[in-house]
């Protein structure tokens, strides 16, 4: 897909572009969906300097100046909390607290971002909240490892090792 967006606006207001947020969720009629509460994954991009906002769960800026080409790889992950009962689903391409895998960008002299994501739809990682709390999530990994994790992130390096086979866009 290809759009075109204006950054600035003529007229009386000589407005300016500052953001555009890009979201994508599986389908809510995807195999994996059913039952559960879906959530966006999400892309910021920024062409001015906000200091410290909303970022939407896409980690700290990095500063690009340039035309921006970014590849992803992203994994279904479920969680089931046991405590709430209920299951969530979100697709997950590593930790955006680490500068690696944030997906929010301060943008200077950009004029193409071209956005590829590779979801591997049939390597799911479901996280279960500890039943009865307290205690770690358990990360189950699509070749069947176990891990305790002391909060709601799986391995991410781990889902990519698993990567190879069966993948799809």
């Amino acid at each position: 897909m290809s759009v075109s967006i204006a950054k600035d606006g003529g007229g009386r207001c000589r407005w300016k572009l500052s953001r555009i947020r890009v979201h994508f969720r599986l389908s809510d009629d995807s195999p994996l969906s059913k039952g559960r509460n879906i959530f966006d994954t999400s892309y910021l991009f920024d062409f001015r300097d906000w200091g410290i906002v909303n970022t939407y769960d896409t980690g700290d800026a990095k500063n690009v100046s340039g035309n921006l080409n970014i590849t992803a790889d992203f994994f279904p992950m479920i969680f089931i909390n046991h405590m709430f009962k209920e299951a969530t689903l979100r697709l997950f391409g590593g930790d955006t607290n680490y500068d690696k895998w944030s997906r929010h960008y301060r943008l200077s002299n950009t004029k193409n971002i071209h956005l590829y994501p590779f979801v591997h739809i049939d390597k799911p990682v479901i996280l279960e909240s500890p039943n009865p709390p307290p205690g770690d999530i358990t990360a189950l990994y699509p070749d069947g490892s176990r891990d305790d994790i002391p909060g709601i992130i799986p391995d991410y390096n781990k889902l990519l090792s698993m990567k190879i086979g069966g993948t799809c866009t």
